[in-house]
């Protein structure tokens, strides 16, 4: 499993709920301002500072609609999202938790995340990169995920061909 700016969740109630409440403002500006105003606000946020200037994925984004954008922030957003950090411990896969280094909130949910997934978790920082960092410099994060990938998979694959031997075993049943 490979995470990259992720967070379990919000485990305050409080902190949640004003999140909710920010999300469904933000969705209330989407919709009445529209996409286009949205993207040039969003996109100047301090967390996507580091972005490379690529007309092609501004265009991308401008194929979102108003309502999906809403939707999206009321349905799936941090506020609404259940905290699942008490959870983390139960991942038993290989784990690589990673952040941008100019990434500071995701820095510190990631070291956390980490932490509380235990010994088959580890945190790795993206060198000169913010909150998107796969597209920021993906040179860096490909020379940290890929090594990971080539180390875990190995072992999950071992671990699956038991399963995969008795799931035929009883097909043939």
């Amino acid at each position: 499993l490979v995470l990259l700016g992720a967070t379990p969740g919000i485990a305050d109630a409080g902190e949640r709920a004003a999140r909710q409440r920010s999300d469904n403002a933000l969705a209330d500006d989407i919709e009445r301002d529209g996409v286009n105003a949205f993207l040039i606000r969003w996109l100047d946020n301090p967390m996507f500072a580091r972005l490379p200037a690529d007309p092609g994925d501004v265009e991308d984004r401008r194929r979102n609609t108003a309502a999906g954008l809403a939707s999206s922030l009321r349905l799936a957003g941090s506020g609404v999202q259940e905290s699942l950090w008490d959870r983390l411990a139960g991942l038993t896969m290989p784990v690589l938790v990673l952040a941008g280094t100019h990434d500071a909130k995701f820095v510190d949910i990631g070291r956390r995340m980490s932490a509380a997934i235990g010994a088959n978790a580890r945190f790795e920082l993206v060198p000169k990169a913010g909150h998107a960092a796969h597209l920021e410099q993906p040179d860096q994060f490909l020379a940290l995920v890929e090594p990971f990938l080539n180390e875990a998979e190995p072992r999950v694959r071992n671990e699956a061909e038991p399963r995969v031997a008795l799931d035929s075993a009883r097909r043939r049943e």
